[in-house]
């Protein structure tokens, strides 16, 4: 905070606002030390607050106490909302705080006429500006949704005089003003500046199939977008017009403005990516929730009435749907080939690379040659045409996620891999990899060290396809554990990448073609107590599939994070960086100095990010390109990771060979620290530069 210069700030980020890391630093500060555990408890409360802000708004709205406890739960069975709970460090989850309870409180003040939710509404939303950039835009498109319920006429005359300006500036030749105070808004050359928020180059994406997969496909979302596409249908014939008028307005600014921003600009990049496409829309969450119980009560459908025949006829019609789609996805593709199965048991399979055992069924992997190990089939001569399916099936304790891999050939060129997700039965659909083709001479699993823990290879079964066959990989697919990663803040998927129909998108298609059916029937969407059932019921099953997920995801984190008296997680990657710090920490240089992270494998990021924690409180930045791109004249010392996994000709970074490629501009050379196996620590000199170009 007393720093200057962002040079001070050792995060990417540091042009956010400071208030999530404020809120981890003000449980660290007291505690200590840094904690990653302890640090992040503010974002658990932060999402308790949420699930209460949502109840205490949906019983001001007159909603009763049971059916806001199902709001509630709705809420915080999100699958992505309960990832930024456990994972923590992002800004997102307070941002549906601020914003997302801060538009319920401007649509209770709407509806209800009440100044108190208006003033509390704004407070929030201003609040927003203190946690993410967003909320720049955020808030006026809350001022303008306001403006559009309560001065339409007015809100019209604006957006018309706004745009007819813009027309006259841009047929004069003016595309952007410099505004005192603020700096340039509007276009230059190609890029758009926005005050305070920032400057994106104009550009052109195609989202519509990371909206279809995000939305629908993956296990973001349960069947929230589903639900909320039938309120949007609905809101002509809702009872309520002032709720009506909002909720439109809301949905067309919001969905305008995404579409500007990430259709038009660069930074459609981070909905390419899978990142903002849900986090973004994360941050209105409790108002897409209390929406669609407002409007469910509206029309009646939370109150119970004893259901009739025709009330029967919509969900029915749904289920067909479903029984339609799984018939396409399992039985057409059906016996079209009748190859006996190829059955190898582990035991049969040789260890080509590393050493272990075997027990007279499996292959046990107990030592790895440069962190891997290779159970091979050997020579074969395989038509892999004839075969669609394997099943591979593996024990043991090693967590880290090893891979299925086949030959073609004898080149490089010619060998291909799957990953697994660890121990386990596991169906890997080959029909579906291009590589699978013509002959496959060998086959086998490549396992990967996991600190001393061991690695078994039970058998691998490849068939042809049968009906049965598919339907087992089906369901095995949906019930796929999903670990935590990086990632899992972005998006979550739903069971297996490659499973033929996700379990939300077969969810989506009885909801969707039972609530078309009922509209048809009806005419209008009246309320009808099977389709509501039918909704709740598909709800819960997918929630029953993540709660097991969760129970794997459980026992997974009390196996590998350790106890808050532990020195590191219990992985083989945090204990090498801890290790390794370990070795150095005495001589790491303390703030002012600032210390650059690097690694030799550029695949040893989650290595070099924990070392970063490792260092505190030294600051440390962490620099995943090569020494060539690196920010040396920033730095005051230089730490570089030697590569964990290499192949047994690999020949480590001489030091010496190093120090002779960094200078400063005087002439000054760099110092070796320490030399350590995993490491080596350099002392910099002022305005450090690489001399020729840094190669491995």
């Amino acid at each position: 905070m007393t720093g200057s210069g962002l040079a001070s700030y050792n995060v990417a980020g540091h042009h956010y606002p400071l208030f999530v890391s404020l809120m981890a630093v003000s449980i660290a500060l007291p505690a200590g030390d840094w904690n990653d555990s302890l640090v992040h408890l503010p974002t658990l409360l932060c999402g308790t607050a949420l699930l209460l802000g949502c109840y205490g708004q949906c019983r001001e709205f007159g909603i009763s106490r049971r059916n806001a406890l199902v709001g509630v739960y709705l809420l915080i069975s999100i699958p992505l909302l309960a990832a930024h709970m456990s994972l923590a460090g992002q800004a997102d989850i307070w941002m549906a705080g601020y914003v997302g309870l801060g538009l319920v409180c401007l649509l209770f003040a709407y509806v209800r006429e009440d100044r108190r939710q208006l003033l509390l509404g704004l407070v929030m939303m201003l609040l927003a500006l203190q946690v993410k950039r967003e909320a720049l835009i955020w808030l006026p498109l809350a001022v303008a949704v306001l403006g559009i319920c309560w001065r339409p006429r007015l809100a019209l005359a604006v957006f018309l005089s706004v745009l007819l300006l813009a027309i006259l500036a841009g047929v004069s030749g003016i595309t952007y003003v410099d505004i005192p105070g603020l700096g340039a808004v509007g276009v230059e050359g190609a890029m758009l500046r926005l005050p305070g928020i920032g400057v994106y180059r104009l550009s052109e994406f195609d989202l519509l199939d990371d909206y279809w997969d995000n939305f629908f496909v993956l296990g973001n979302w349960h069947l929230l977008w589903t639900l909320l596409a039938f309120t949007v249908i609905a809101l002509p014939w809702l009872p309520c017009a002032r709720t009506r008028t909002f909720l439109a307005a809301f949905y067309l600014s919001l969905a305008s403005c995404l579409i500007v921003m990430f259709q038009f600009t660069s930074a459609g990049q981070w909905a390419e990516d899978w990142t903002a496409i849900n986090r973004l829309p994360l941050q209105f969450l409790p108002l897409f929730v209390v929406a669609i119980m407002l409007i469910a009560q509206d029309f009646g459908a939370v109150t119970l009435r004893k259901p009739v025949v025709r009330d029967y006829i919509a969900p029915a019609l749904g289920v067909v749907a479903m029984g339609l789609v799984l018939f396409c996805v399992v039985y057409l593709p059906g016996d079209g080939k009748a190859s006996r199965p190829i059955f190898a048991q582990g035991s049969d399979m040789n260890i080509v690379v590393g050493a272990g055992s075997s027990n007279g069924q499996s292959s046990r992997v107990e030592e790895f040659a440069n962190g891997v190990a290779i159970v091979s089939s050997g020579a074969r001569l395989i038509d892999a045409g004839q075969y669609d399916l394997a099943k591979v099936t593996l024990s043991g304790n090693n967590r880290a996620e090893p891979a299925f891999f086949w030959r073609n050939g004898y080149s490089e060129q010619d060998l291909h891999s799957i990953w697994l997700p660890g121990p386990g039965e596991h169906w890997v659909d080959l029909s579906a990899n291009s590589n699978w083709r013509d002959r496959v001479r060998e086959f086998g699993v490549i396992f990967y060290a996991d600190g001393g823990r061991s690695a078994q290879l039970e058998s691998v079964e490849l068939f042809s396809a049968s009906t049965l066959l598919r339907a087992q990989k089906l369901v095995r697919d949906w019930r796929q554990p999903q670990y935590w990663t990086q990632s899992s803040l972005h998006f979550l998927r739903a069971g297996s990448s490659e499973s033929a129909v996700s379990l939300p998108l077969l969810a989506a298609i009885i909801l969707g073609a039972a609530f078309i059916s009922h509209l048809l029937l009806r005419g209008n969407p009246v309320a009808n107590p099977v389709l509501v059932l039918l909704a709740l019921v598909v709800w819960l099953i997918l929630d029953a599939r993540w709660l097991e997920n969760r129970v794997h995801q459980a026992m997974r984190t009390v196996d590998v994070q350790s106890l808050l008296s532990s020195r590191h997680l219990d992985t083989e990657g945090d204990r090498l960086a801890w290790t390794l710090v370990d070795g150095v920490k005495d001589k790491l240089a303390l703030p002012p100095a600032r210390i650059l992270v690097m690694s030799e494998d550029p695949s040893m990021r989650f290595e070099m990010l924990r070392a970063k924690y490792h260092m505190l409180p030294a600051a440390a930045w962490v620099h995943e390109g090569d020494l060539a791109t690196a920010p040396l004249r920033h730095m005051d010392q230089l730490l570089i990771l030697r590569r964990h996994r290499a192949a047994t000709d690999y020949l480590p970074l001489q030091a010496d060979e190093l120090l002779r490629r960094i200078e400063n501009p005087g002439g000054q050379k760099a110092t070796l620290i320490q030399d350590l196996p995993a490491a080596m620590l350099i002392d910099l000199p002022k305005n450090a530069r690489v001399k020729r170009v840094f190669n491995e």
